[in-house]
């Protein structure tokens, strides 16, 4: 059994964009997070433009955590290393063809 490389690579891609999804909820005090980061393990891309689009308008809790600058860094963090892992993927998956 041989394990290819891109499906690998995709699976940490769908799980770093999920972590980023997970802190920056955690850093808005988004009420609602749970239902964002299950549906960005299974639909990343999707549901990546659909909460960033409607992050300021979701219902937020009445306080911020104290670590919310630190969480949204993270965030970002988690976020470009998703979009590294998908390049990457990307390109040696032509290259192997």
């Amino acid at each position: 059994m041989e394990i290819h490389f891109e499906i690998i690579s995709l699976i940490i891609f769908h799980i770093l964009m999920t972590i980023s999804v997970s802190k920056d909820c955690k850093s808005k005090a988004i009420i609602n997070s749970s239902s964002y980061v299950v549906l960005t393990f299974f639909f990343p891309v999707i549901t990546g433009i659909v909460y960033a689009c409607k992050r300021n308008n979701a219902q937020k809790a009445e306080k911020l955590p104290e670590n919310s600058k630190a969480l949204a860094d993270s965030s970002v963090l988690f976020f470009v290393l998703a979009a590294i892992v998908f390049i990457i993927s990307a390109i040696i998956g032509q290259l192997m063809q």
